[in-house]
């Protein structure tokens, strides 16, 4: 008897051994699944949310692009006054909330009477602020050697 106790023994342990490693091998496929599924999801959002904001700074840019170029026949309409020039970059700063700033930089002694420099600048320093405008070129800021001016 002593020997079918310990052969049922035996079997018990190898059942519940057996059991148990199909067990952990389920939970390890379950959570490898798991993971895969959040991975993918994580992906999937992440590809949408980047979408998105590629399409909304580029709807903005085109709405600045917009913006500035119905304002270019203004300023060849106005070359003879150059102080217009402020009031065109005020307009443009006025117009909407994704302009804080705007500049007409003309070429070193375009109009002799306003020095080698003269670039109109309106902004903003802060969205539904006073619009402000200033002379932006002169000897301490050499725009003619600025990227955006090259």
């Amino acid at each position: 008897m002593s020997k079918s106790i310990s052969f049922a023994s035996r079997i018990g342990r190898n059942i519940i051994t057996a059991a148990s490693i199909l067990f952990f091998a389920f939970i390890l496929s379950l959570a490898l699944f798991a993971i895969s599924s959040v991975k993918k999801q994580a992906v999937e959002n992440s590809e949408n949310v980047v979408s998105k904001v590629i399409s909304d700074v580029n709807g903005a840019l085109n709405s600045v692009e917009t913006a500035v170029n119905s304002n270019v026949w203004i300023i060849q309409d106005h070359l003879g006054d150059p102080d217009f020039m402020y009031t065109v970059t005020h307009n443009l700063v006025n117009c909407t909330d994704l302009i804080i700033g705007s500049a007409v930089a003309f070429e070193a002694n375009y109009y002799p009477e306003k020095g080698e420099y003269f670039s109109p600048y309106s902004y903003q320093e802060g969205i539904g602020t006073e619009i402000l405008s200033k002379q932006l070129g002169n000897n301490d800021y050499d725009y003619f050697t600025a990227d955006w001016y090259q």
